[in-house]
């Protein structure tokens, strides 16, 4: 198999699977959960990154109050 295509449009090839398995989602969950379900990924995946950002958690919500 010829991998290139795959690591040259990683964009399109990690879309489709993100369709299909939001498509198979939708058809065993229905929307509503399958979106609750992507929602609660997406601030998992945020908070991650954050952490990753200011070396933790803590740094980052100290940082995130501080300024307010």
């Amino acid at each position: 198999m010829d991998w290139t295509n795959w690591l040259g449009g990683r964009g399109a090839g990690i879309g489709a699977v993100a369709g299909l398995v939001f498509g198979l989602l939708v058809i065993l969950l229905g929307f509503w959960q399958t979106l609750f379900i992507f929602v609660c990924a997406g601030c998992g995946y945020w908070l991650g990154r954050q952490a990753d950002v200011y070396g933790s958690l803590r740094r980052f919500f100290e940082a995130f109050f501080r300024r307010r």
